[in-house]
């Protein structure tokens, strides 16, 4: 009786350990596809979102002031202003800070306006329209733009407009000086404005990379493949669908390099380098394009990941496996080829 019981406590044991093994592995296949989904969700949302602004919001017409109720702030970056009524001082705003220009002020005294009350811009700021953005895809915007042009280089060795300066000097009680005209000499810094993500067969996409530092870096972009085992080749190289443009920017000391390709294919997925490099350093950030596509294999859609996730995926599995203290061995066989790649759980881990 006991080695019968044994026998059977020794099968649900195992059914156990077989269905954690598998309820494991559908969680980090979930969690790659949904990492990757959400990629790519992010990547069309910010080709395709449009901000839509409805409604109004309604303000308590001003009545005439009482001054009794002002208090006068007093740490303010940017000055003081007044308020929406005019009759209170308040602390202005900042550079690049949403405002209101003059003509909604007068709206938004009276007590309603299609618009919300942001506020006046302080010391040495003037209110305006951006010019920079497309309102298709971003709402009218007034901000606050600094009057006096160029960049100077501080004492703490940063860069800043004239006003930032200002700003930050009302805060440390004028023991920030400005050093000098200009940027400050500094090794260039590399932002990716994407990160990366899934990438459909014969899609557009555009990887965009600003670069600070002065003086201005050079941008060169770099494509490691997967099984490169470290080697890179400068882009574009010899694909005739992409194409890599710089132009500088608002300031001397930024520059925007765009690396567009206009038929992503198999061959391009892989971890794109942006460059940065002056006389002072280099910097690097990357952005890594995986190809993914929906095929139908027997009137059923099955997403098709890129020869790259295979890797990534193998080392998300052993990590999770070192986290929980388990062993898992799984083994999936299949012979089914899909355009020259293998189909997503054709390996073995």
């Amino acid at each position: 009786m006991d080695f019968y019981t044994s026998d059977i406590e020794a099968v649900k044991q195992a059914k156990r350990r077989d269905t954690f093994r598998t309820h494991m592995f559908h969680q980090v296949i979930s969690l790659v596809l949904l990492l990757g989904f959400s990629a790519a969700w992010d990547i069309s949302a910010q080709k395709n979102a449009k901000t839509k602004y409805v409604g109004t919001h309604t303000l308590e017409p001003c009545q005439q002031c009482d001054y009794t109720k002002c208090t006068i702030p007093t740490e303010c970056k940017a000055g003081l202003v007044l308020d929406r009524c005019g009759c209170c001082r308040v602390c202005g705003l900042e550079e690049s800070h949403l405002c209101n220009l003059e003509e909604e002020i007068a709206l938004l005294s009276r007590g309603r306006s299609v618009v919300p009350w942001h506020g006046r811009c302080g010391r040495n700021l003037e209110c305006r329209t951006r010019t920079d953005v497309d309102p298709k895809v971003i709402r009218k915007q007034n901000i606050c733009y600094c009057l006096e042009p160029g960049l100077v280089c501080g004492t703490d060795g940063k860069t800043y407009t004239h006003c930032e300066l200002e700003a930050e000097q009302a805060l440390s009680n004028r023991t920030l000086e400005k050093m000098s005209d200009g940027p400050c000499r500094v090794k260039p810094k590399a932002e990716l404005r994407v990160a990366g993500g899934l990438v459909k067969r014969g899609e557009k996409f555009t990887l965009v990379c600003e670069a600070v530092g002065y003086p201005r870096a050079d941008v060169t972009w770099h494509l490691s493949k997967p099984g490169d085992q470290g080697i890179s080749r400068k882009m574009p190289g010899d694909f005739e669908d992409v194409t890599v443009t710089t132009r500088g920017a608002k300031f001397e000391n930024q520059v925007i390099s765009f690396l567009q390709i206009t038929d992503f294919k198999l061959d391009q997925e892989g971890d794109y380098r942006c460059v940065a490099d002056n006389e002072l350093g280099v910097d690097t950030a990357t952005a890594t394009l995986v190809l993914a596509e929906l095929i139908d294999i027997f009137q059923v859609k099955i997403l098709i990941l890129g020869r790259f996730i295979l890797p990534q995926l193998k080392f998300l599995v052993a990590k999770l496996s070192h986290t929980v203290h388990i062993s898992i061995k799984i083994s999936f066989k299949c012979s089914l080829t899909v355009k020259n790649r293998p189909f997503l759980m054709g390996f073995d881990f």
